[in-house]
């Protein structure tokens, strides 16, 4: 690859590197890959797969890139043929999606890690109706902004995808970080609104979405192949908070919010479990107030863990030695008729 330099990218600092946000040296990286992440890739799995979830995360990461020919030599060199790719962006959203004769690829850009801090302190909780964007049926309620991001671009992509869907091939999506939750929302949307099998959604990172009617609603169709990777002590999987007792929302009631799909959890020692436990400790180490949160947000962000763990760079590198090592995840752990890796089962406070 001749390297392309990115004017928005001439100052690289550690923060951009380690969130995952695209450099020159990572990207040749990328092309020198012996085994690039989707020569593993399972396209009929409906199941977890660690070396399913590896080439999403990639193509997660792939989202953040401003060049987009530099995304689509990308995908080119991952099996995906450049023009059937294409970039979609908005002033608040970006959007990849690659296809080849197998699958579809749909993956969300989060948020920038210059802003992430700012986010997380300043964050909108406002919940929405889905059929407010997204029409019937009704799904309950939504982030607003999480909603309003992924509806601006999904005439685009929805249009895309149905097109590029003549040989039925399999549809996965991701997304980090906010991209998680409009990956989520885009999963929705492709089953409920436009009735198209989803054979995937794995996201990392990804901030609570919905409520819990949402979340019971999408789980019904979505659970089984909804796959919500977290990193050790990363702070953005526990908000915004599961209960807002202060904002009472006419005729709604106070906000709450749940997570979808199957919980799949890397310990501090990158050992990957499905159980709640290590979760809900995580979540209580988590709890704060929120001016002490904004204080260590913002005072010294580079060295605050739970932001160390957002990086989609150390999700990457766990998900590689999980591979590398042979490991796997049981189904009756992450799938199962009772499916307990739902926060909370969508069962009321």
């Amino acid at each position: 690859m001749g390297q392309i330099v990115n004017p928005r990218r001439t100052q690289t600092n550690r923060r951009d590197t380690e969130f995952g946000v695209g450099t020159n040296d990572f990207w040749g990286a990328c092309f020198r890959q012996v085994n690039p992440p989707f020569d593993r890739f399972d396209s009929s799995a409906t199941q977890w797969r660690t070396a399913n979830a590896l080439a999403l995360a990639h193509a997660a990461n792939l989202a953040y890139e401003d060049d987009r020919n530099q995304i689509l030599r990308q995908l080119q060199a991952w099996g995906f043929p450049a023009a059937d790719c294409r970039v979609f962006s908005t002033n608040t959203a970006q959007v990849l999606a690659a296809v080849n004769e197998e699958m579809i690829i749909v993956a969300f850009r989060g948020t920038e890690p210059g802003k992430l801090a700012d986010w997380l302190v300043d964050a909108e909780i406002i919940q929405k109706p889905w059929r407010d964007f997204f029409g019937e049926p009704d799904l309950g309620r939504v982030h607003h902004g999480f909603m309003r991001n992924a509806a601006f671009i999904w005439e685009q992509l929805s249009q895309f995808v149905a097109g590029a869907r003549a040989g039925r091939q399999a549809l996965w999506i991701t997304g980090h970080s906010l991209g998680g939750a409009m990956a989520l929302i885009a999963g929705a949307a492709f089953a409920f609104a436009e009735h198209q099998p989803v054979n995937g959604i794995y996201t990392y990172g990804q901030p609570r979405t919905g409520n819990r009617a949402f979340v019971v609603k999408s789980n019904q169709r979505l659970r089984a192949v909804t796959f919500r990777v977290v990193n050790d002590r990363d702070l953005v999987p526990h908000v915004p908070p599961m209960f807002i007792p202060f904002l009472i929302i006419p005729p709604h009631g106070p906000i709450f919010y749940r997570h979808a799909g199957g919980l799949l959890h890397f310990d501090a020692a990158g050992k990957l479990r499905t159980d709640l436990a290590l979760w809900w400790r995580t979540s209580l180490r988590l709890v704060m107030t929120r001016r002490r949160m904004a204080r260590q947000l913002r005072a010294a962000p580079a060295g605050f863990a739970p932001l160390d763990d957002h990086s989609l760079a150390a999700y990457i590198q766990k998900l590689q030695a999980w591979l590398d090592a042979g490991k796997s995840v049981s189904k009756s752990k992450v799938q199962g008729s009772k499916f307990k890796l739902t926060e909370m089962a969508g069962r009321k406070l």
